[in-house]
This record gives structure tokens, sequence and C-alpha cells, in this order.
């Protein structure tokens, strides 16, 4: 495009935007020096590709045989040539010797999806060869940076070939000074020209600029010189040959002008100063001292690049530091503690709070810098300037010391301006939407990964002492927030919270697990139940992991505990569950339950799935403790979730393991202790109630239905539901003799007209001792009833002993009798006492 367009990309005002984003062709490979193939060259590529690849059998045959239609068959041969000479060393003169790494490399993208289409084999192929042009300069070592960021934007966008290779089109024809792929591929992708546009905007504007280009450039170079024997710090030193050889690619690539090129071999030891040299170290074996090359000494060549770019002009006037640890990448020591002191200074006068933006990354890089820079936080130390250094932390091992200093200073602080500080997030790049409480669960998260024992308590007194400190909207909007881009959008502080659970759990970190249980625990007690969960229910969209939320990570975690029969981490992790449980509405817990993990080898599992798989686990290991308790936290769960609210294949994945849990449920039923509460978790409408009615075989497993033992339970508990149940099958009875008395031909009219006299009087009496628990009857008045009931009884004797259900009425009719006595005085006309009121019995604590 023109450069009247490019105010669709906004580079950093300090660059030239028609030099920096100028396409330089790179060097071009002469194949006048390539000795001719054999006539079976491609045969013997297509060897090549089988014994990479042992499952193909002539690979090229669709897409260069005979019979091969392809428009641009030619092109794509000719193409195959070239990998041809790379990969049997014809080209090594020019292009240096293949490692192994590099040939399996190639060998890995030509295979890949080769029975696939031809045009998006000829993409792969057209990419291998362009990844072996040569970097003879800065502006051809800019253009293959830009060239990473473009195929970085197509794979966060996509992994379709034909869509990748659009975005590479997208950008040459925008002005992103790249070239296609292919230009000829007939099949656009299923990417919008928009959608890719503004993708690769965002990537240029957040990476394409003046102090991260020459770690770019580094990045680039590192891939480069691996070509020439570079591998990395070297255990003893690099040759000195190979090492003139390195240093005369970092030459080249330093500077668009040819009048440096032979600069270097006019020092006798001009190469050296492109190293890191240790001197004088003795060498046992040869009782000596030797200076070793160990490695590219890089932060010079960061250094040297960032000159490098404004002496040869891609820049119109000098770029500004943005960040502290810009400053000490690119200054000597001394100077970046000056600086460091007026930034504070600045800092708490202005509130600059991104001034320390990334400084704890100096830790590893320069750590003497590192100390001398923390002494001075703590000389000026303020609470703003510790949540800026700590709002851009990328690893936890660098977060723990500032939050072992922000603990102690935190009570200094207002809660409304703490909450607002560590509430402010990223808006732009691969980490937008993230802010303080984001890192802060995503440092907990990867210190549990770690198995950091010591960093989890750290981190985990921190985020408790912010939730103590913050008021609970503010607590839940700031842990909320989502980070919108990269492989992690979607996530959000409650998510990274649940998942380090997770990750302690898989590593049988039971201290870990207690820690993060802990905290978990006080968060959600702090939080309103709808905020709650919300945020536990928000999912990942994206990457390996795409669909998996809170819910899901808890209960994941439970299940590594109880695969590893971890029995205090399962216990730890129940009672956080029973905690959510509690908090939760019932509605919300099956939605975020139920919700499915997209992708990967568990794709189509959820929170309920990985919670009957805890189960199963505990119950088969035998360990009696953990199945109570993992047992009782289904059950508690089923009981407060209706069925409608959970699809079929979830109702299916309980109701076919009922026989396994036939013995469990049956003992946690009758161990609840309140009638009103046995009476709710075992209605019809709940999933334990369908639980309970499942009969896994009518003829083979006829004790499976589980219903009679709730009303045994019942009627045990609360005599007057016994009464009540009966008072029904009873009058089904009367209405029988009913029938019979009205009959044409009845039997025996005055037994009938006897059993149903008697049986009115029983109804009547049943009716009576409920209503007297009502407050309804005079208990004087029921006593006289009661005897005149019994003595009728006795006068029918035949009746009584021949009724099963008359005999067990009166059992229960004594029951209540005794409760009720048991409780009023002989003289009270008083309503029935408290006791019979089942609502006021608490159930017993699981």
């Amino acid at each position: 495009m023109s450069r009247d367009d490019s105010n669709q990309l906004k580079l950093d005002e300090s660059f030239d935007v028609n030099r920096a984003l100028a396409y330089a062709p790179p060097f071009k490979i002469d194949f006048s020096k390539v000795k001719t193939p054999p006539t079976d060259w491609l045969s013997q590529l297509e060897t090549m590709c089988c014994d990479y690849n042992s499952t193909l059998k002539k690979p090229f045959a669709k897409h260069t045989g005979k019979d091969a239609t392809y428009t641009l068959k030619k092109e794509l041969i000719d193409q195959l040539q070239v990998i041809y000479y790379r990969l049997s060393g014809d080209l090594d003169v020019q292009l240096g010797k293949l490692s192994d790494n590099q040939r399996t490399s190639i060998l890995l993208k030509l295979t890949e999806e080769i029975q696939a289409c031809t045009a998006g084999f000829h993409n792969r192929v057209n990419a291998i060869v362009t990844s072996f042009e040569g970097v003879a300069s800065l502006a051809q070592l800019l253009t293959q940076v830009r060239q990473s960021l473009v195929e970085k934007t197509a794979a966060r966008l996509t992994n379709e070939v034909h869509a990748t290779n659009r975005v590479t089109v997208i950008a040459s024809t925008a002005g992103f000074g790249v070239k296609p792929t292919l230009l000829g591929d007939i099949h656009p992708g299923r990417l919008t020209d928009e959608e890719i546009q503004k993708a690769l905007q965002e990537t240029f504007e957040s990476e394409y600029v003046p102090f991260n280009l020459p770690i770019l450039l580094c990045d680039q170079l590192r891939g480069i010189l691996a070509s020439v024997g570079y591998h990395g710090r070297h255990a003893d030193s690099y040759d000195i040959n190979d090492s003139k050889t390195i240093a005369m690619v970092i030459e080249h690539c330093l500077t668009d002008s040819t009048e440096n090129t032979a600069a270097l071999e006019k020092s006798k030891a001009g190469y050296t100063k492109y190293f890191v040299i240790d001197e004088d170290v003795y060498d046992k074996e040869k009782d000596e001292y030797q200076t070793y090359i160990r490695d590219v000494n890089w932060p010079k060549i960061q250094k040297l690049f960032l000159a490098a770019l404004g002496r040869e002009k891609y820049f119109v006037k000098e770029p500004t530091m943005p960040t502290l640890y810009w400053y000490a990448l690119y200054h000597t020591t001394e100077e970046t503690l000056v600086e460091t002191r007026r930034i504070i200074e600045e800092s708490i006068s202005k509130n600059q709070y991104q001034a320390f933006n990334r400084i704890t990354a100096l830790k590893s890089s320069d750590p003497h810098l590192y100390r001398a820079i923390s002494e001075i936080l703590v000389e000026k130390i303020n609470i703003h300037q510790l949540i800026a250094a700590f709002y851009a932390s990328d690893i936890h091992r660098d977060l723990i010391n500032i939050a072992e200093v922000m603990t102690i200073v935190l009570e200094k602080c207002n809660a409304s301006d703490l909450a607002k500080e560590l509430s402010e997030k990223i808006t732009t790049g691969d980490f937008a939407g993230t802010n303080g409480f984001y890192y802060l669960m995503v440092a907990l998260n990867n210190a549990a990964l770690e198995n950091a024992a010591d960093s989890v308590k750290t981190i985990s007194a921190l985020a408790v002492t912010l939730i103590e400190k913050c008021d609970a909207s503010d607590l839940a909007k700031g842990l909320s927030e989502k980070i919108t881009a990269g492989d992690a959008a979607g996530t959000n502080g409650f998510y990274w919270l649940i998942a380090a659970l997770d990750n302690a759990a898989s590593k049988n970190a039971a201290d870990s697990v207690k820690t993060i249980s802990a905290l978990a625990v006080t968060l959600i007690e702090k939080c309103n139940t709808s905020d709650l969960a919300k945020e536990l229910s928000e999912k990942i969209t994206t990457g390996n992991f795409a669909g998996t939320n809170g819910f899901y990570w808890l209960i994941a975690a439970l299940d590594n505990a109880a695969s590893k029969n971890a029995a205090d981490s399962v216990k730890t992790i129940s009672a956080l569950a029973v905690t959510l449980i509690k908090k939760c509405n019932a509605s919300d817990l099956a939605k975020g339950l139920s919700e499915k993990r997209i992708v990967g080898d568990d794709a189509g599992t959820h929170g309920f799935y990985w919670l009957m798989e805890a189960v199963i686990n505990v119950i088969k290991i035998k360990d009696v403790e953990s199945t109570q308790i993992a047992c009782s936290l289904l059950f508690r769960l089923l009981g407060k979730l209706k069925k409608e609210s959970l699809p079929v294949d979830v109702q299916a994945i309980f109701l076919k393991h009922k026989t396994v849990l036939q013995d469990s449920l049956k003992a946690y039923l009758s161990q609840i202790d309140s009638v009103l509460q046995l009476k709710a978790v075992s209605c019809t409408d709940t999933m334990l109630g369908v639980l309970i009615d499942h009969q896994v075989h009518f003829i083979k497993k006829p004790q499976s239905n589980t219903r009679l033992l709730v009303d045994s339970c019942i009627f045990k508990k609360s005599p007057i539901d016994r009464i009540k149940y009966i008072s029904i099958q009873l009058s089904k009875k009367k209405e029988k003799y009913y029938l019979e008395l009205n009959s044409f031909f009845p039997r025996n009219k005055k037994l009938v007209n006897t059993k149903l006299k008697t049986l009115e009087g029983i109804l009547k009496l049943t009716n009576d001792i409920i209503d007297m628990k009502k407050g309804v009857i005079d208990y004087s008045v029921f006593q006289n009833d009661m005897k005149k009931i019994i003595d009728d009884a006795q006068e029918n004797k035949f009746l009584i002993q021949d009724d099963k259900k008359i005999n067990e009425l009166f059992t229960a009719l004594d029951q209540a009798i005794c409760s009720l006595s048991s409780a009023a005085s002989p003289t009270s006309h008083a309503p029935s006492p408290t006791p019979m009121d089942d609502a006021n019995v608490s159930p017993r604590r699981q």
C-alpha cells in the first residue's frame, strides 16, 4: 500500500513508517553453484518423507504425479527440488549444514497433512523454502521479524492452512512489509479481511515498538545463528572459527551498509566483542589457564540493535523510555539507579503507577541491579509503587518478594484506593483485560503448578489480607475482570484461584491444598451469591482447556485428590465444595457444573462427570472416611438440584452408578436427623429423589429403589408422618368395605359394618392426633377418644389381628401419645408442644 494509508496502522510516533515497514528481499540462493540433481530426485525426496513417517505411501503422487491436475504443479515441483537440495546437503556451502533438529523440522512440516488438498500442501512447501532464504542486512532481518509477527498472528487466529495463507496475503497488500506465502491460492479460508486486518494491527501496535524491537531482532537472529553452529551457552568454549562465523553474521545484521563488511577482519580480536568471555579459567586436564567463549552477549546485542535502528534512520526522533524496566535494559546500573529515584519521586506525586512495569523481570536478567532497585523501593515505600510492580509481574517467584512487603504495608491503605489500583487493567496487547487481582491469582496458580509450597503460602497470605481489606463488591469486580486475548482468553481471577487448587491436588501437595482452600473459603464467604456463581462460571474460550471454568477445576481437583488416595485433600476440597454449594443457588450450580470442556483428551467432560469419577475412585480404593465424605458431598449437591435443571446425559451419569452408590446412599439418608430436611432433599423433583426412586433392574435388583428406606426413616423420626401414611392406606381399605357393603350380594353384612365402624373410629382418631399436633384438640378430649377406640378394637380382636396396617397404626399412635404426653402437663389445655415440630430439629452436620 502507499504510505498515505499508513494511518490504518498506528506505529509508535518515533518510527519512520516508510522505512520501518519497507520490504527487503532476502539473500537468494545461487543455484548456479548447485550441481544438477539426479533424475530420480523427486523419488528420493518422497523416500525421505516415508522414512520419516512410515504410514505414508507415495505421498507425492496426488500432488505431482502424471494424473495430478493442479494448475501450479510445475511451480510446486520446482519448490520441492529446493527442499531436496537442502535435505541432500547441496546447499550446505551457502546456508550451512543442517542440524538434526532442523532436518526433523523440515520433514515434519513437509509431511504434515500431506494427504490433504494440493494447494494447502503447496502453502507449506513455500513456507519451508522461504525459511531457507538468508539475511545479510538489518533491513532483511527486520523483514523476517515482521514475517514472524504475521505468522504469530495467523497462528492465534486459526490453524487452517488456507486461512493462514490469507493472513500473509492481507498483510502484504496492507503494507506490513512482508510477502505472501502463496498468491495463487484459490481457497480464501474462513476468516474475513476485517478480522485479519484488526488482528494484525493489534499485534504490530503492541509488539513492533522501539524498545521491544531489539528483543524481537535478537530472537530472529538466534534462529539464523543456529545454522552456523550456535546452540546457546556452551559448557566449555565455542571454537574460534565458529565464533568468527557467528560474529560475521551478527555484524551483517547490525547494518544496512556494505561499507562495514570487512571491518571485522581488520581487527585481530574484533569478533570477541559480541561474546561473553570467561578469562583465566583453570583447565585441570591441561593444567593451564584458558579463555573460554561461553555465549553470545545478548544484552549487549540488544543495545547494539537499538543503536543501529537509530543510526540507520529507522527513527524520525529519539524514542522515549516508557518504563523503568526498559530504561534498566538499555542503560548502565548507575544511570538506572539515578532514574529509579527520579521515577519514584514522580510516582508519589503524580500516581504514575506503571513506572515499575515488569521491574521484577530484572531479577533474572540483572540480579545486582534488581537488588539495588529493591533497596530504593523499600526506602521510598508506598503502596502505589508496590501495586505497580505487582501489577505487571509475569513470574510467580518474582511476585513473592513484593508480596511479602506488600502484606506489611496494606494496613496503611484506604480500602477503596487499594481496590481501585489493583483493578486498573491493561487495555491492549496479549494481556488486555488483566489487572492486579488477575496476576495475584495467576501467581498463585504458577506456584501451585511448580509445587512451590512456600510461594503458595506467601501469596495466599497476601490474598487473604486483600480480601479482608477490600469491600465485597470491589473484590468481586476486580477478580471478575477477564483477559480478552491470547491462549487464556476468557479467564479471570476466580478461574485461576480454583485452577491453583487443582494443580496443588495434582501434585498431591496436601499443605498447598489446605492453604488454597482456606483462601477460597474466605473469598466465598466474602462475596455475594450472584457474583460468586457468575464469575466461577466464566470459561476459557481458546486453547487446550477451552470450555473449562472454576466449577470444573474445583471438582477436577477433588478427583485428582481421590485418584491419589489423598484423604486429607479429599476432605479439604469437599469442605470447600460444601461451602460453595451452601452459598450458590441451585440453578447456578447446575449451569456451572454442566459446562463442558470442548477440546483435548477430556473434551465432553464437566464438573458432574469428575464428581462421579472422584466418588468411584474413593469407593474403589475402599477408604471408608473418604468415601463417606465424597458421597456426602455428591448427595448434598443432588439434594439441592432440581432434576429439570440437569440435562438427561448428566442425570444418566448418576443413575447408571446407582448400584455402586446404594450402600452410601442408605447411610447418608439414615443419618439425616431432621424430617423436614429428609423430605426436602428426597423430594421426587430433586435429582437425589430421582436417584432414590431409580431401580437398576426390576427383577434382579428390586431393592435398588430406596424410597422405602426414606419412608422408614421419616416414620421412625416422626410418628405423625407415619400416622398420616397409614391413614391414607386405611382410607383406601375403608372405600373397599363401602363398595363391598353396597354390592348386589354383600357377604356377612354385619361383619363388614363392624369393620367400617372400627375403621371410621380409627381414622377419626388419626385425624384428631394430627389436628392435636396443630394445637386444635384438647389433650383430655383426645385421651377419652383414645380409650373408646381401644375398647372398640378389643371387642373386634379379629379385625386388629388380621390387619397389619392397623397394628402398625396403634404402634405409631402409642409413639405419638408418648411424645405429646412427655411434653405437656396432664392438666394443660394448651396447644401441643414444639418438639413435634420438625422445623426445630437441625440436621446432623456433615
